[in-house]
């Protein structure tokens, strides 16, 4: 016998977030019935015929009608529209976002505060890849989520939304929205900012045929995230600005470091900066490995 923690789920949106959350709904047996709406109606219908979707709504109220539990899964630019088409009862709900400041703002002004049922939350996986086609159920296995409730977060409702990403094999944290944000920008949004910088200088470059001919493994590794959504990541480097900027000072800082002990020849200096940045990367590789 299942043991469902929902009858029912809405999902809006379903690219490669929202189709695995579908996939992974499914697979772990958490929601009896997937109800699906995106813009593009024909991802829908690929949703319905690949198997995770139960349900195709035509519009965003149809979709959320009679559905414990709604995950926003579009754009960080596109929340604010799709949530005044929300008519929120008694639902939980919940996003997946990448900037949580600018969703819990986007909330307050669609429903004059943030609801208790309201759970803002982030799962930190992801790809470069784009679309429903790339969807996996396990994408979230064992990686973080970050949920960020606010004071008067109703806790039924958050024990909830975390109970379904432990399902998942997620390793959930609760934090502020300002402690997220500001982690984010860190961990995530500035490579992404410099691995599209160092790609865009590329392109500039009037012999880019010769530079792409040789580049090996570095450019490959440095570049590989810079394939992301441009659409999405607009959004985020505009949300997350503030908090970008410090990581960016930060690292500014260091270019200019490496820089000034470079052009010194202090080679002693510059092993020990290599270093550290050789144990900090082994140390994260063996996270990965022990998991």
């Amino acid at each position: 016998m299942n043991n469902y923690m929902f009858e029912k789920v809405a999902i809006l949106g379903l690219g490669l977030m929202g189709s695995s959350i579908a996939r992974a709904l499914k697979e772990y047996d958490i929601s009896k019935k997937i109800v699906g709406w995106d813009r593009d109606g024909d991802c829908v219908k690929r949703g319905l015929k690949i198997g995770f979707v139960d349900i195709k709504a035509d519009d965003i109220q149809a979709a959320v009608r009679e559905c414990e539990l709604v995950i926003l899964s579009v754009p960080v630019g596109s929340m604010l529209e799709v949530l005044r088409k929300i008519d929120l009862k008694q639902q939980i709900i919940t996003d997946v976002g990448s900037v949580k400041r600018s969703f819990v703002d986007d909330v307050k002004v669609t429903y004059g505060k943030v609801p208790p049922r309201a759970v803002p939350g982030h799962p930190v996986a992801g790809s470069e890849k784009k679309g429903i086609d790339f969807g996996r159920s396990d994408l979230f296995f064992d990686n973080p989520v970050i949920l960020t409730p606010q004071a008067n977060c109703d806790q039924f409702a958050l024990k909830t939304v975390k109970e379904m990403w432990v399902r998942m094999g997620s390793r959930v944290s609760v934090m502020s929205v300002e402690e997220h944000d500001s982690i984010l920008a860190y961990t995530s949004h500035l490579p992404h900012l410099l691995a599209s910088v160092l790609s865009e200088g590329f392109y500039e470059e009037e012999n880019r045929d010769v530079l792409l001919n040789h580049a090996g493994g570095g450019f490959r590794d440095v570049s590989r995230i810079a394939a992301s959504d441009p659409d999405i990541w607009a959004d985020i480097f505009v949300a997350n600005r503030d908090m970008i900027f410090e990581s960016l000072d930060k690292f500014l800082s260091g270019i200019e470091k490496m820089k000034g002990i470079m052009a010194a020849e202090r080679h002693g200096e510059l092993k020990a900066f290599l270093g550290r940045a050789k144990l900090l990367r082994e140390q994260f590789s063996a996270r990965d490995q022990e998991s």
